[in-house]
């Protein structure tokens, strides 16, 4: 039987929509979320960007400026430290156990962006974009990431499934997106072990060939089956955003 986490006491005010971007790379996800709020189409009260990377600190800066959270440590089983492999495209960079230099996998360097892609650099305010591909007027670099130094390093964990426990509320919503290169399974297994999965409304989830797919079928079986919905897509995440209200004036 699974050891659920306790809740945080309920508050007096109404209840949240609380966000948690997990594997947020540059925020460009939250970032959207931040301008279709401005626009008065998404509704959310509490966001949390989960991103080790420390390439990234700048943008995820301004998202600060605005509210988020960035939690500068690995989505985990446990709170502590453990080596993360930066890999060559910055988008495959992992705490399990690689680090990718495939010489045909496209990525670009960092110098080659955009001026809008580089904005955080000297920006003294969010302009409400943060692009993450580079080459936009070149159909052909459309999806090159980021080039990275590859190289083994220590970064803090923390324990997702309590940080939720101690953040949430009964009868907040939690949205989740998850992107974390394969350790997906591992931090899954103990969100449902521990129920903090089971107060989820709803997880987008990318997944990744290192979990087998037999345990993949299990992981969503068992998110399902205590009501969690899994969007197939980020954009199909979005809708829950537009359904939810405000509790109160942004």
């Amino acid at each position: 039987m699974a050891a659920f986490w306790p809740l945080a006491p309920l508050a007096v005010a109404s209840a949240r929509t609380i966000f948690l971007d997990v594997g947020a790379n540059n925020g460009n996800f939250t970032a959207m979320l931040f301008k279709r709020r401005m626009a008065g189409t998404a509704y959310f009260d509490k966001v949390f960007v989960f991103e080790p990377n420390p390439r990234f600190r700048r943008e995820l800066g301004l998202l600060a400026s605005l509210g988020a959270v960035h939690v500068r440590a690995a989505a985990w089983n446990s709170t502590g430290s453990k080596t993360f492999y930066f890999s060559q495209n910055d988008e495959a960079s992992s705490l399990m156990g690689r680090v990718t230099t495939d010489p045909n996998w496209p990525c670009t360097s960092e110098a080659q962006f955009s001026a809008k892609t580089r904005y955080a650099a000297d920006a003294s305010a969010w302009d409400g974009v943060i692009e993450r591909r580079v080459g936009r007027t070149a159909k052909s670099d459309r999806d090159k990431a980021i080039c990275d130094r590859p190289r083994a390093e220590t970064v803090a964990t923390i324990d997702l499934a309590a940080f939720v426990s101690k953040k949430m509320q009964q009868g907040d919503r939690v949205l989740m997106k998850m992107d974390i290169e394969g350790a997906e399974g591992t931090v899954l297994r103990h969100l449902l072990d521990s129920g903090v999965a089971c107060h989820l409304e709803a997880l987008y989830l990318e997944w990744h060939p290192v979990v087998p797919s037999a345990d993949r079928a299990q992981l969503r079986r068992e998110l399902k089956s205590c009501g969690v919905k899994l969007p197939d897509s980020d954009r199909q995440l979005l809708h829950h955003f537009s359904a939810a209200r405000p509790s109160r004036p942004h």
